[in-house]
């Protein structure tokens, strides 16, 4: 029944569209929050967010200059502003994934949550610090890889 209001009152649909727009960054727009999460599930997602939190983290550290690095990553690690916009996005699309019951990787989803631009950062970063996880964060990289 409420659909019905929304397509007979512009008026609240624009005010509803409007609180959304300015409540909210434009990338969530389009991605409603995840719902409730099992407790399996739950912790996989924080297991995920924080291991592409220490991937980031890792190819801050190794990138980018330690004096730049002034924020601080969901891992709790030290990182760049430009890093900490990677991490944040990251870490949202993480937390908004629906697919976190079913999927072993974002490469294979069906459902790609990342912008391009942010996918093609996201990629450079993992090409970078995927290898050196193992002998940072290895119970991490052995999960990631394994998908569990």
């Amino acid at each position: 029944m409420d659909h019905l209001l929304y397509r007979f009152q512009p008026s609240a649909v624009w005010f509803s569209l409007k609180l959304t727009l300015y409540n909210f960054p434009e990338h969530t727009l389009c991605y409603p929050a995840a719902m409730e999460d099992t407790p399996n599930i739950a912790k996989r997602r924080e297991r995920e967010k924080r291991t592409i939190s220490q991937m980031i983290a890792l190819h801050c550290a190794g990138t980018h200059d330690e004096q730049a690095r002034t924020e601080t990553a969901f891992c709790g690690e030290t990182i760049c502003p430009e890093c900490k916009a990677i991490d944040d996005y990251a870490v949202l699309r993480t937390e908004r994934c629906r697919k976190m019951d079913v999927k072993t990787s974002c490469d294979e989803c069906e459902n790609h949550c990342y912008r391009p631009e942010e996918r093609e950062r996201i990629r450079a970063v993992m090409r970078y610090s995927g290898p050196r996880m193992l002998k940072v964060h290895p119970v991490a990289a052995i999960r990631h890889l394994l998908g569990k």
